[in-house]
């Protein structure tokens, strides 16, 4: 009764932690790619073209084939429920909500309840997982398949050899939605061969049934795939992949050394350290406890350390890998964690070889001294800048004395009588961790929770009456016509819509990214229609300025364009300025702007008083500038303050919006927007 209650309150508390504020924008420090804000556009673009416009493809960029799957899930839901940021994440909120579900009743089938529920909690509350779960991304639906095909597996070493069939069809599911994961059906098939050797009898021939009945799911999915998708589809496919991997995949062996010594596994899941540290705590004392005593095997606990250890390495190999990337790790850590707190099961009868303890011993110190390199000393490194800590060897040398040291506390602790852990201080210890993880994740998710914002929502809805039903072009611009009518053209070289699309498309307006350098390419692409474009707006968006142009001749551009908001104690009016208008690349020119206190406080340099880029932004030159050195300026006095331009080496149109602020309090006074054109 009181474990029903218990899933049932983590149930609905992942629920909720998802469904709370659903269109607000995810954490912006959450990852350092722009795709965590855009990418939802793009991965719906072909299902919102089907329902709003009847024609599920009008340019060349087809997200169909990124997972086909989940696009038919997309056309479902916005034929049902109309099109937007909250249609697209009820698919991810109710995948992600399931999996903690069906987490629960794998751990609980194969060890214990309680390990079902610390599994549980851990993956409900994470704020990683939480985070992901409310973004219309490819992650959280792939990981749900990698939940389910574990569960239906270990159903079917149990129960009937349909459920092991059902277990193939949804492995081959997890390839289909994203191939990235090919790592988990690696991982997956070595552990249906390793549990068939390992059994004996009757068990044996069971298992050996129930392999043959995953890998024919698993055969019969992959069919269907190759001849109704993959082969159809292939010259784009390929060309996809081409593309992916010239970005993603290491060019040389000392690549792929220093991309696994600097896998940010740990980095990233360093949000919730204590379901991290048990986790990886647990998979080390399973695979130490199975080499000492091989009868110890269970293939449950070695399917979730594999498809971990898989993810960790295939993964960590990549040049390029967001944390998202990362996302279908959680479970198994979470698993990992759960089965590390729950109460052990009894060990198998028989004493174990000393060489295969002493073999244990080692492995627990190799996996305590990478446990402490990136979970102990790099946090200290980078957190708090100990530059002592020094190289890598010495890094290294540290961790390992200090993993030794903890192996023969461990090595005393283990020779001494059993105590009364288990009925009294284990149960407290647990509880302080649970909840101490709780409140690591629960303070994360408050803070966003309060400083919020609904930029891409809002923005998408304001651009609905300016572009009416126009098209719009940019690698954003699916997602910033989510919540309107215009259409979109996904263009980037070499992957789509490069090859003119101007003449392909009647493009009516363009938003162009700074941080990616998408704005200079099209400047260097296609330089004849950037000379027609007019600059409109400048969106500050994720962590990067967007230009947004217009096509249209009689749209007015931005440039010099004043924004009056006047009132308050702090009050400027902007009364003079000259800037260039063009600039050539690389080159230095001069601007002021005279500023008239129109408030009832007097302003000075060494009170924090400035003149700023408004959104954080400026490509042409510093984001503050003070005001005269030893200067005081009293309510009704003025003061030019001097800015001194470099143009970037790319050209193209680059725009700064000015505006006074008092660092740490407050924005104040007119803004004014003014725009340069750099050309070669």
């Amino acid at each position: 009764m009181l474990r029903g209650i218990g899933i049932g309150a983590i149930l609905l508390a992942s629920v909720l932690l998802r469904v709370l504020f659903i269109n607000a924008d995810p954490p912006v420090h959450l990852s350092g790619s722009g795709g965590l804000f855009f990418d939802e556009g793009a991965l719906v673009h072909n299902a919102r073209n089907t329902v709003l416009f009847g024609q599920w493809r009008l340019d060349e960029f087809n997200s169909y084939y990124y997972s086909p799957l989940l696009h038919f899930v997309q056309v479902l839901v916005f034929h049902l429920l109309g099109v937007g940021f909250l249609q697209e994440r009820l698919i991810p909120i109710a995948l992600g909500s399931a999996s903690v579900f069906l987490l629960y009743r794998f751990a609980s089938e194969a060890w214990s309840r309680e390990a079902g529920l610390y599994a549980a909690l851990f993956l409900g509350t994470s704020f990683y997982a939480v985070m992901y779960s409310r973004l219309g991304l490819l992650e959280t639906p792939y990981t749900f398949l990698m939940v389910l095909t574990v569960f239906l597996w270990n159903r079917g070493r149990k129960g009937h050899w349909t459920y092991s069939a059902a277990a193939g069809v949804s492995g081959a599911c997890v390839y289909m939605s994203k191939s990235l994961a090919l790592y988990f059906v690696a991982a997956f098939a070595t552990i249906l061969i390793a549990d068939t050797l390992m059994l004996r009898g009757q068990d044996r021939r069971r298992a050996v049934i129930g392999m043959v009945a995953v890998f024919a799911g698993i055969g019969v999915m992959m069919g269907l795939w190759y001849f109704l998708f993959f082969s159809p589809n292939r010259d784009d496919i390929l060309r996809i992949g081409e593309a992916w991997k010239r970005v993603s995949l290491p060019r040389s062996a000392a690549q792929v050394f220093n991309n696994l010594h600097d896998n940010p596994f740990f980095s990233y899941f360093f949000r919730s350290p204590i379901a991290l540290a048990a986790g990886f705590a647990g998979a080390g004392a399973i695979v130490a406890a199975t080499v000492a005593r091989w009868r110890r095997f269970d293939a449950a606990e070695w399917l979730v350390v594999l498809w971990l250890a898989a993810g960790i390495l295939g993964l960590g190999v990549l040049s390029y890998r967001p944390d998202r990337y990362y996302v279908p790790l959680i479970p198994a850590v979470a698993l990992m964690a759960g089965r590390a707190l729950a109460p052990p099961t009894a060990d198998p009868e028989g004493r174990a070889a000393r060489a295969r303890i002493f073999l244990a011993w080692i492995i627990g110190w190799l996996w305590a001294a990478v446990a402490i390199r990136y979970m102990v000393l790099v946090p200290l490194i980078v957190g708090w800048r100990i530059g002592a800590l020094g190289p890598r060897l010495i890094q290294w040398a540290l961790s390992a004395v200090l993993a030794a040291g903890l192996v023969l506390i461990l090595v005393r602790l283990s020779r001494r009588p059993k105590m009364e852990w288990n009925r009294i201080a284990r149960p407290v210890a647990v509880g302080i961790l649970l909840v101490a993880s709780v409140l690591i994740d629960g303070r994360q998710y408050a803070a966003w929770a309060k400083n919020r914002q609904y930029t891409m929502v809002q923005t998408s809805r304001e651009l609905g009456g300016v572009v009416g039903e126009g098209t719009v072009a940019g690698l954003a611009a699916p997602a910033l016509c989510l919540e309107n009518r215009a259409k979109t053209v996904y263009a980037w070289e070499p992957w789509f819509n490069f090859d003119d699309p101007f003449g392909r498309y009647p493009i009516s307006h363009m938003i162009l990214a700074v941080y990616n350098g998408e704005a200079a390419w099209y400047w260097q692409k296609f330089p004849t229609w950037m000379e027609k474009a007019h600059l409109i707006r400048v969106l500050h968006l994720w962590q990067s300025d967007f230009y947004m142009f217009s096509m249209n001749p009689g749209d007015k551009g931005i440039f010099n364009r004043l924004r009056r908001d006047r009132g308050g104690a702090l009050d400027a009016a902007i009364v003079q300025g000259e800037f260039p208008s063009e600039m050539k690349a690389g080159s230095s020119a001069e601007a002021w702007i005279r500023v008239r206190n129109t408030g009832r406080e007097e302003w000075s340099s060494s009170g924090g008083i400035l003149l700023g880029a408004a959104t954080d932004s400026n490509p042409l030159g510093p984001r503050r500038i003070p005001l005269s050195e030893g200067s005081v300026v009293r309510p009704g006095e003025t003061q030019a303050i001097r800015i001194t331009y470099t143009a970037p080496n790319r050209p193209g149109y680059y725009a700064t919006e000015w505006r006074l602020v008092k660092e740490g309090v407050a924005w104040f006074g007119d803004s004014l927007a003014v725009g340069v054109k750099v050309v070669p």
